[in-house]
């Protein structure tokens, strides 16, 4: 009865997760967003990914972190090819952290895996269309460029910086969009 019990909690859970993650009830308009929800239900939805590689996730967020204006939706595509893309990275055992913090004019958010690294030589191609790294079938190559995409839609920035056992995909989107910005 017990493990019952959990497995109807973990398929409810991970319902309200899969309804959160793809925002079923919700415009296509620009609104305040939650960003850790949004990583929260991501890494929901890749829990068995999570799992079946032993990756510990660690989460280190501001406090009094602000919501930002923005498709939770076309975020939440960000947050799953960035964090998918970490888990592919990492041996059988890793550990994925993700940072979240206020400054002035951002809410900035770091994606850290302790893979081994991105050559310097193809970091400038990484965001392109069909560009992978992943053998043939592995991977579409679209994952950065859609997440690329998506900040600059924001009117936010993304960047990497990456040596072996570290690669760090850092997001910046902005509290206030301007008011040229489509919505």
């Amino acid at each position: 009865m017990t493990e019952i019990e959990a497995a109807a909690a973990r398929i409810s859970e991970l319902a309200v997760s899969i309804k959160t993650y793809s925002h079923m009830d919700r415009s296509a308009a620009h609104q305040p967003t939650n960003v850790p929800v949004g990583v929260y239900n991501t890494l929901t939805m890749l829990g068995h990914k999570l799992l079946t590689k032993s990756i510990e996730v660690v989460k280190e967020y501001q406090d009094d972190l602000s919501l930002v204006p923005g498709n939770a939706g076309e975020l939440n595509q960000v947050w799953a090819n960035l964090i998918d893309n970490a888990i592919d990275a990492m041996d059988e055992r890793g550990r994925l952290l993700i940072k979240a913090r206020l400054t002035a004019l951002w809410v900035e958010v770091e994606i850290v895996d302790d893979g081994p690294g991105i050559p310097e030589k193809i970091r400038e191609q990484i965001f392109e269309p069909f560009f992978t790294t992943k053998d043939i079938g592995a991977g579409t190559g679209l994952g950065l460029g859609i997440a690329h995409r998506i900040v600059a839609t924001q009117e936010g920035h993304i960047e990497v910086s990456s040596k072996p056992g570290e690669t760090v995909m850092r997001l910046r989107l902005p509290l206030v969009r301007s008011a040229h910005a489509p919505t």
